[in-house]
């Protein structure tokens, strides 16, 4: 970065927001990050090579003993020579900082670059491949995975792992780890100078496209992310185009559906400590610790946004929530607020962008007054930056307290139903009530209610009575997962048994109701969701056994084109570990 681009970057009237990215960006390109000591430490992950495919663990690790055979060497100093010399039957890579010796078979079954340039490239006795750009380390950190090693994951290794793994084209059990950990961290990558440097391998497609698709948590990360893009930019070009300030447009953040999926695990230990773990399908997070302040306390809710855990709690002395973000394996302390929301009053807790809403009804408190629905509407607090603030709150929630929020007092009531004889949701900025018992008189049994103009529109109903336990906005349809039956609780299904009955859907913009093949849930007890995932809906079932010692893990892909409309993509059981 030369003197010249600085000073006319800082000609420009910034904003005080945009003096603290400026100076984000300042310290990012002089010490190579801005991370702290605990996200560094926190974010690595460990994956080995033991989860490939049959197929493919046996050929890497006859590949791998035939290496230490043909240059006898042992498990321990095996990748002690950083220049390796080629002997028969082996390729010999060259790289910029040293060399490498692996089989053609091994190099044509992980890798397609090498598939390419020997089988249709005409260079099939090619010896000796030179590719000086890039570092021995990084692509021996990828042969170790198929040789069945344990290899890690961090902050500092992860885009150069990227950049080595694009151009090779590397195996995709491999590839698709690596991006659920850029997806997974993408916040904490956005620190590093590797990212900008690289930036254009970020902005092909590939893997984002940056100013439409980031892999945030949250809208504030979005418009944080966003904007440090548009000032790096902006600082190397020395000012060739125009400073524009910002602009905050958009109002709920679509792109977080592309981070893989988590889920938190409740596990209720001794005496009043609990453990709640971030898990991770597929792998694992942390297990952090809060304590109950009384004896008898109901955990009446837990949510999960990215990163983030919201732990509801009620007891006599009222409600609470229990909140904490997470960067990856470490332990923290849970952060403990009271909600502002009145004793003894019936209310459902339903997730709202990167929050929540209370939706309270206040019939029992009101008796001759007005009894209409009221929303309790939280949303994440603005970051407020300015040039005197440290790096290290980059990302951060501020002033969070839960204790403001914005009141919505809606034109209609429920009469004498309760809140829990409905299942309500929250899809593109409407509440959704869908009644799962026989409607009295002739009222409507599903309906909703815009949250902005509070307008309410009374939509058909299904032609008999469901009770759903999830559900998920997939193209335009709302797809509903019911729950099983009494005459089907306690049935056990085989674990590779996948069963379908019939479910139902409704097309939003047509307002009609389909049947679809929805998965059989085996009983309430499940953890069950619908999910997009890659712009798929996938259906996930966490099923915990022994006191949470073990976990199941289900995952189907919706493929309406096939006769079941599920693919199944996972079904394993897991044994608690850290790890990725």
């Amino acid at each position: 970065m030369s003197k010249d681009s600085e000073i006319k970057a800082i000609e420009y009237n910034l904003s005080s927001r945009d003096e603290f990215f400026m100076k984000v960006i300042d310290v990012i390109q002089r010490n190579g990050h801005c991370l702290t000591l605990d996200e560094l430490e926190n974010s690595e992950m460990y994956l080995s090579g033991d989860k490939l495919p049959k197929k493919y663990f046996d050929l890497g690790r006859s590949s791998f003993l035939y290496y230490l055979y043909t240059y006898n060497l042992s498990f321990e100093d095996a990748f002690e020579n950083k220049y390796m010399e080629r002997k028969d039957n082996f390729i010999q890579l060259i790289f910029y900082d040293g060399s490498l010796v692996a089989t053609k078979e091994f190099l044509i079954t992980f890798f397609k670059y090498f598939e390419l340039r020997y089988n249709f490239g005409g260079n099939d006795c090619e010896d000796v491949v030179r590719v000086e750009e890039y570092s021995a380390s990084h692509f021996l950190e990828i042969m170790k995975y198929f040789y069945g090693k344990r290899i890690c994951f961090n902050l500092e290794n992860i885009v150069d792992l990227y950049k080595v793994s694009m151009y090779f084209m590397v195996e995709s059990t491999f590839l698709n780890r690596l991006v659920d950990y850029i997806k997974y961290f993408f916040s904490k990558i956005v620190k590093t100078r590797a990212f900008y440097e690289n930036i254009t391998l970020f902005n092909d497609g590939n893997l984002i496209e940056i100013g439409k698709y980031l892999y945030c948590n949250s809208i504030e990360d979005f418009y944080d992310i966003k904007r440090l893009l548009y000032l790096y930019r902006f600082k190397q070009s020395g000012g060739q185009f125009n400073y524009e300030n910002e602009r905050f447009t958009l109002e709920t953040l679509n792109y977080r559906f592309d981070v893989p999926m988590s889920y938190a695990v409740l596990q209720v230990c001794n005496g009043s400590k609990n453990k709640i773990t971030l898990n991770r399908i597929g792998g694992y997070g942390n297990e952090s610790e809060f304590e109950f302040r009384a004896e008898h306390t109901l955990v009446s809710n837990i949510f999960t946004s990215g990163s983030e855990l919201f732990v509801f709690l009620c007891d006599s002395a009222g409600h609470s929530i229990c909140y904490l973000k997470l960067i990856g394996n470490e332990k923290r302390t849970f952060s403990y607020f009271d909600v502002p929301l009145e004793p003894n009053i019936k209310h459902k807790i339903i997730p709202y962008k990167d929050r929540f809403l209370f939706i309270i009804n206040p019939k029992n408190l009101r008796r001759n007054n007005n009894c209409n629905i009221e929303f309790q509407i939280f949303q994440q607090p603005r970051r407020l930056y300015d040039a005197t603030n440290d790096t290290n709150i980059l990302f951060e929630p501020q002033n969070e307290c839960f204790q403001n929020f914005t009141l919505k007092k809606m034109c209609f009531n429920i009469g004498k139903h309760e809140l829990n004889d409905y299942f309500i949701f929250e899809s593109e900025d409407h509440m959704y009530f869908l009644l799962t018992s026989r409607p009295l008189y002739n009222e409507p049994n599903f309906f909703r209610i815009n949250i902005i103009t509070r307008k309410k529109d009374i939509l058909e109903g299904p032609n008999k009575i469901i009770d759903p336990c999830c559900y998920c906005n997939y193209n335009s349809t709302l797809f509903f997962i019911q729950k099983p039956g009494r005459e089907d609780n306690g049935k056990q299904l085989r674990k590779d048994t996948l069963r379908t009955v019939e479910g139902y859907c409704f097309n939003v913009n047509e307002k009609t109701w389909h049947i679809f093949k929805q998965p059989y849930v085996e009983n309430t007890q499940l953890d069950v969701s619908l999910e997009i995932v890659n712009g798929s809906m996938h259906f996930f079932i966490i099923k915990k056994r022994l006191e949470y010692k073990k976990i199941q893990e289900v995952v189907l892909r919706y493929t309406p084109e096939i006769e079941t409309n599920w693919t199944e993509i996972r079904n394993k059981m897991l044994i608690r570990r850290p790890g990725f």
